[in-house]
């Protein structure tokens, strides 16, 4: 029979405050395989638009291709390997590469396709074709 405990978050801080190798945070350990990279996806009558949080990536680091009716996000970040006030106790931010592929609808002008990025936030705005939009009826009297 197993003794239940009651949980305290304080436990390990009493013992040294930046030990979170107990946390429920999911670690990396192999830094080859690409996270998979979180997306919002929104539509309305004229556009898809796709945002994706990349803060402290280089835009020249970040990848946005269309191939075969795919739309494929492709980020790497490297960190430095030095710094310079010691050994480090955690390290937590997110360095490495992140992919996302998403299968775009047909009736998606992708020659009209447009990305940004500002403030951490990568954007695509995938207009829809003439053919998608809705159109109203006349209706006969």
């Amino acid at each position: 029979m197993t003794a239940l405990t009651r949980w305290s978050p304080f436990h390990r801080a009493a013992v040294f405050p930046f030990d979170f190798r107990g946390s429920i945070a999911p670690s990396r350990l192999n830094l080859d395989v690409p996270l998979k990279l979180g997306v919002d996806v929104a539509h309305n009558e004229d556009r898809y638009t796709i945002e994706a949080s990349l803060p402290g990536f280089d835009p020249e680091k970040i990848d946005v291709t269309v191939d075969d009716g795919v739309l494929k996000i492709v980020a790497k970040n490297q960190s430095e390997e030095t710094q310079e006030h010691g050994t480090y106790l955690v390290r937590e931010r997110r360095s490495g590469s992140f992919y996302r592929a998403l299968r775009i609808p047909e009736g998606v002008d992708i020659d009209a396709a447009t990305t940004s990025y500002k403030n951490g936030i990568l954007k695509i705005e995938l207009p829809k074709s003439e053919s998608e939009q809705p159109k109203r009826l006349p209706i006969a009297a």
